[in-house]
């Protein structure tokens, strides 16, 4: 027994050494586990982080941002005002055929009409008589919707000038051109951008 009990002694520092190395492992081993799953929370915590800068950079607007949109809410505030007054429609209407190259014959305010898909909104309709060629019409056709105070075409006829008018072209033609000017509801008014 005493032999058994000098070998002990004598592989106990041994064993004790072992038993270290063997939880040092164990412990190294759980802990590059638990470091691993630290580091791959942090990247998901940056990745989330870095989504949602990204979005509030998209969202927040920059102060010249809100003067850009204060600008452009303060314009469609007033052609919202003009649009409501028949002699600056009238005379937009005048302006594009003159630039487009047409002759104006008449510019007539028609009876309102409603417009069933708007929940019974008024427009103000204008008749629009022109001289000129084929190509000027289509022009003006365009024009019509990119003024300041844009109207939409309703209706549009064209025709040959009669054989007893004195046309200085051949190809000169007649349109007669419906259109609705727009017509806000009143008390619209548009959202404040600096507000949002």
């Amino acid at each position: 027994m005493n032999n058994a009990s000098a070998a002990v002694k004598q592989w106990a520092p041994a064993l004790a050494a072992m038993a270290t190395v063997i939880a040092a492992v164990v412990f190294a081993i759980s802990s590059t586990s638990e470091v691993s799953q630290e580091i791959s929370h942090m990247d998901e915590l940056a990745s989330t982080l870095s989504s949602t800068a990204g979005d509030v950079q998209r969202a927040v607007r920059s102060p010249q941002q809100i003067d850009e949109l204060a600008a452009k809410r303060m314009d469609l505030q007033r052609r919202m005002t003009d649009s409501q007054k028949p002699g600056l429609v009238v005379t937009q209407l005048s302006e594009a055929a003159r630039s487009a190259g047409l002759q104006v014959v008449e510019i007539q305010p028609l009876a309102d009409t409603v417009n069933p898909a708007a929940s019974a909104v008024v427009y103000p309709n204008y008749r629009v008589s022109l001289k000129g060629g084929y190509q000027q019409i289509a022009k003006y056709l365009a024009n019509c919707t990119q003024q300041r105070i844009p109207v939409r075409v309703t209706s549009l006829e064209m025709g040959r000038l009669d054989e007893n008018s004195p046309a200085t072209n051949g190809d000169e033609l007649r349109a007669d051109i419906v259109v609705e000017a727009f017509q806000a509801k009143s008390g619209t008014t548009l959202e404040n951008p600096a507000a949002s």
